[in-house]
């Protein structure tokens, strides 16, 4: 059974459009309960409504970063001052337990 999703801004409070429930989908709009095809073709009639198909609001896996630059021969790196805390500066209480 379809589903349509509705992008109009008038809708997003509406529970029910022309007797279909819908829900809120974060960043798309509004998604409708499952539906029959006739309910599909007539919302699919008005610009603001499209047909859900399976995998439409699946998020893409983040990419990998790329890889760091390496530094020329001969060119130096400065490091950074620590700021880790040990537990010989915290009175004795480990700053990163493993809970």
């Amino acid at each position: 059974m379809p589903q349509v999703i509705c992008t109009s801004p008038h809708a997003k409070f509406s529970q029910l459009i022309g007797g279909v429930r819908f829900f809120n989908a974060k960043d798309v709009g509004r998604i409708s309960e499952e539906i029959t095809d006739e309910q599909a073709a007539e919302f699919l009639k008005t610009p603001a409504y499209f047909r859900l198909h399976m995998g439409d609001l699946i998020e893409e896996p983040k990419r990998a970063a790329p890889p760091a630059t390496k530094k020329a021969a001969g060119e130096k790196t400065e490091k950074a001052p620590s700021t880790e805390k040990t537990a010989a500066n915290t009175g004795g209480i480990d700053p990163n337990p493993n809970f």
